[in-house]
């Protein structure tokens, strides 16, 4: 599928609500990187199934190797066999700025992208699986070990 179908298939899906489907299959990069920008996550990616070359998904990393993407904070095997069809793949760290020029190079317009981070950052911010995704305190974290 060529760009303007894809961002044609984005817009279809927005217009559905189908939030899930738009995050785990072409906005994986918005969600991610939001992510990363609201609580500094690392970034990691799998390779795609069909062409090695080509990033398959991209999520952020919680220090307790867990991994969060749409589909919640689930343990990082799990995402990245949920999001390849149920196969093992290899995690490989991502910096946000290689994030942003493979997201670039998809050329979506301007505003589908930043519809996509304010959809992103909406999603984060007020569904209940993403309740955990902002680090602990570490802070709080001494006040209860002393």
């Amino acid at each position: 599928m060529c760009g303007k179908q894809i961002e044609e298939e984005i817009h279809k899906r927005i217009a559905h609500h189908d939030y899930h489907a738009v995050f785990s299959w072409g906005a994986c990069f918005h969600f991610a990187l939001k992510l990363h920008e609201l609580f500094q996550h690392r970034l990691a990616y799998c390779p795609s199934l069909y062409e090695n070359s080509h990033i398959g998904h991209v999520w952020a990393r919680k220090d307790n190797n867990k991994a969060i993407d749409i589909n919640g904070i689930l343990d990082e095997e799990l995402l990245i066999r949920i999001n390849n069809g149920g196969c093992k793949n290899i995690a490989i760290e991502i910096s946000p700025d290689e994030v942003r020029s493979h997201l670039k190079n998809r050329d979506y317009t301007d505003t589908l992208n930043a519809r996509l981070f304010e959809l992103a950052e909406c999603i984060i911010k007020t569904h209940e699986r993403f309740t955990s995704a902002a680090p602990t305190s570490n802070m709080l974290a001494k006040l209860f070990t002393n």
